[in-house]
């Protein structure tokens, strides 16, 4: 369960971080001197940081949600 969940919800979770990286770069040339290798990184980098640290919003209900229903079906 967990596997599917992650696997419907790291790309969306991306497709985010694709959109934060990008006003995230339009901002980082100016706090870092025009720095290129800097923004490059940065917009390289946050779509997956972005997603890595939203999956468990997307894992956790996918395991809570059969764990309440395994507990009610073995005392019902």
């Amino acid at each position: 369960m967990h596997g599917r969940s992650a696997a419907a919800a790291f790309p969306l979770f991306h497709w985010f971080g694709a959109h934060v990286a990008h006003w995230a770069g339009l901002i980082m040339p100016a706090t870092t001197d025009d720095n290129v290798r800097v923004t490059g990184v940065l917009v390289v980098i946050t779509p997956v940081a972005v997603a890595l640290v939203l999956l468990p919003l997307a894992l956790a209900p996918a395991g809570t949600v059969p764990a309440c229903l395994r507990k009610r079906l073995a005392h019902g």
